[in-house]
């Protein structure tokens, strides 16, 4: 598991940050 786990958005898949949680 990499630290920033991808998650597939509306539009396009963008990384999750522990900033936006």
């Amino acid at each position: 598991m990499s630290r920033y786990p991808v998650v597939h958005s509306r539009f396009t898949p963008q990384y999750k940050t522990p900033n936006r949680i």
